[in-house]
């Protein structure tokens, strides 16, 4: 997968968003890697250009003004998306020729290996008759979560019994015994599969 245009308009200044456009601008001129940008260059200049002076005209002015401005930004931002799509295209994800257009480049997500084991594992008593409440430290990366559950001593050997699965970092277990002791322990699952199992919690139901 190559790399992506990052653009981030919406986060800049008018001001700011002025000095990005000239930046391509520059960039762009006369680059061999882009002989036809499209939309062409001397339209996001003329765009620039008309921001600039919008800007100025905002400082001292009052609402027509202030509209002129937030329509000045929304036609540069328009522009700059489009250029942004061209260069992305005419790259085909090459980070140098990306760059070398004045963009930066989106950072690639990593991908999430083996997860830990889900933490802070709480068992605790339900307001619900036959219930026990749980809660853990949500793990990042996580898709899912894996309640199991078992009512003898969690070292004796015998089977978990999963019971619940979820998307979130808690559970409510219901259709328990009344007044008897439960053991849980939960697995996170993500990507690369299931995670180690957690510590064990205890409680009784109420």
């Amino acid at each position: 997968m190559g790399s992506r245009v990052k653009l981030g308009l919406y986060t800049l200044t008018a001001e700011a968003l002025f000095v990005f456009a000239n930046d391509v601008v520059t960039h762009m001129t006369g680059n061999p890697n882009f002989l036809t940008p499209n939309p062409p260059l001397l339209d996001l200049t003329a765009a620039a250009n008309e921001l600039l002076a919008a800007i100025e005209a905002a400082k001292n002015g009052g609402k027509t003004q202030f509209l002129a401005k937030r329509k000045a930004v929304a036609n540069v931002q328009k522009l700059l998306k489009q250029v942004g799509a061209y260069v992305q295209n005419i790259s085909d994800g090459d980070e140098v020729v990306i760059d070398s257009a004045g963009f930066d480049t989106a950072r690639k997500p990593e991908p999430v290996g083996i997860l830990p084991a889900p933490s802070a594992l709480a068992a605790t008593i339900s307001s619900f008759e036959g219930a026990v409440d749980l809660d853990w430290d949500p793990v990042a990366g996580s898709h899912s979560y894996t309640v199991y559950m078992k009512d003898s001593d969690p070292d004796d050997g015998q089977p978990w019994l999963a019971v619940h699965a979820t998307t979130k970092s808690g559970a409510s277990i219901s259709d328990l015994e009344s007044g008897k002791f439960y053991w849980f322990r939960v697995t996170a699952f993500g990507a690369a599969g299931s995670s180690p199992v957690s510590d064990p919690a205890r409680s009784f139901a109420a």
